[in-house]
């Protein structure tokens, strides 16, 4: 793959693609900020109320936690899941049922904004960097590249 810097995508944008940046850049991190932030929130409350219900995984007999959960047996999975629920209830959120995650609409918002990271990409950046759209794609659709990309993107000031 090639290297890519943000001096060589730094070259002057035109004012709408200067304004998009802008907009994308804020929007990602917003996204970003409230996806984490809901996580956390689910994540808390799960620990909360394994540690309530003294859950214990089936597979090492540990005290379950929200990194583990998913090694409950099922009864106990359920369990957890309807204390998580009452808990978030509680602390004002809005959670329907028992299996509502949170942060999925926050996830499926920080995906969109990836894309748009991408699409401003392929209009304003990838001749610049010198790569064909296959050559951005295939960064895009790699774990670790797409998150190279995203980080170079929000570094550009413009």
């Amino acid at each position: 793959m090639k290297t890519i810097t943000t001096s060589k995508m730094s070259k002057d944008f035109s004012p709408v693609a200067k304004k998009e940046l802008k907009k994308i850049q804020k929007n990602y991190l917003e996204t970003k900020a409230e996806h984490a932030t809901l996580k956390a929130v689910e994540n808390a409350a799960e620990d909360q109320a394994c540690e309530e219900l003294e859950l214990i995984t089936e597979e090492d007999f540990e005290p379950a936690d929200h990194h583990n959960s998913y090694m409950l047996s099922d009864a106990d999975f359920d369990k957890m899941l309807t204390r998580r629920q009452e808990i978030l209830l509680t602390q004002g959120y809005n959670c329907p049922d028992k299996d509502f995650a949170l942060s999925h609409d926050a996830w499926q918002r920080l995906r969109r904004a990836e894309n748009d990271i991408f699409k401003w990409m392929h209009e304003n950046v990838r001749e610049r960097i010198g790569v064909t759209e296959e050559e951005l794609d295939r960064m895009v659709n790699h774990w670790k590249y797409s998150k190279q990309l995203i980080e170079l993107t929000l570094k550009l000031t413009v």
